[in-house]
């Protein structure tokens, strides 16, 4: 990004609504791997290399390059997204990974290139936690490990108690629905699938029944005040 003229910012937000640095973010190194501002979440980059989008992007391109060999028979095509695929692969397994004290090498969330890591998950996909389900060909030990870092207390945004599971988008302790899904899609274990789906369904439960909470009071204000009009809630039970 040293080069690069883009930036982003937004003022009187949340610091993980805005890009530091004067909307340039933080300083990188040239690692292959593409830049990111923002993770699929919404929230910004703490270090601008995404590791799972990188991965993400990388099992992309392997489709693009079947589509323009296959279909249209563009060998420029081919030959280009293969070259950034392998570069965007290599930048991955150079810079992406991190030596833990306790599982191993792993694959970091976030790193600059400078021997800097973000250790955590975002509850969405791409992400860490979703390597299975992106359909990566790094389904290695160290993505095994990556995933049992994850769902540890060594993530900082993990959260255990009826349910389990990554959440960032919540208040302590709160696990975000997100998180289940990729959960319950990427393991092969069934009580494991069974759990997600279960603590899935509650948790929906609970946002149904506040949001037809929140309905019934807000309808009253708007009556109260002098508003006319019925709001209908969008969230069903059935």
């Amino acid at each position: 990004m040293k080069k690069s003229s883009y930036t982003f910012e937004r003022f009187d937000c949340r610091q993980s609504d805005t890009m530091v640095n004067d909307g340039k973010g933080m300083p990188v190194k040239y690692t292959g791997m593409t830049w990111s501002g923002f993770r699929p979440s919404d929230d910004a980059c703490k270090l601008n290399y995404l590791v799972s989008a990188n991965m993400f992007a990388a099992v992309v391109l392997g489709y693009i390059k079947e589509i323009a060999d296959k279909i249209y028979q563009n060998i420029e095509m081919k030959d280009s997204a293969s070259k950034l695929g392998k570069e965007i692969e290599n930048g991955v397994e150079t810079y992406g990974r991190y030596n833990h004290p306790e599982f191993g090498t792993i694959y970091a969330y976030e790193t600059d290139g400078y021997d800097n890591y973000n250790l955590m998950d975002d509850a969405n996909v791409p992400s860490l936690l979703g390597i299975p389900y992106i359909g990566t060909n790094l389904m290695t030990m160290m993505c095994t490990k990556t995933l049992e870092n994850l769902l540890s207390k060594c993530n900082p945004y993990y959260f255990q108690g009826i349910c389990q599971s990554i959440a960032v988008h919540t208040h302590q302790d709160y696990v975000w629905h997100i998180g289940l899904i990729v959960q319950g899609l990427t393991t092969d274990d069934i009580n494991e699938i069974k759990k997600s789906w279960i603590c899935f369904y509650q948790q929906m439960l609970i946002r149904t029944l506040c949001m037809r909470e929140l309905t019934a009071i807000t309808q009253i204000t708007t009556q109260e005040s002098g508003l006319r009009g019925r709001i209908r809630c969008l969230v069903s039970l059935h």
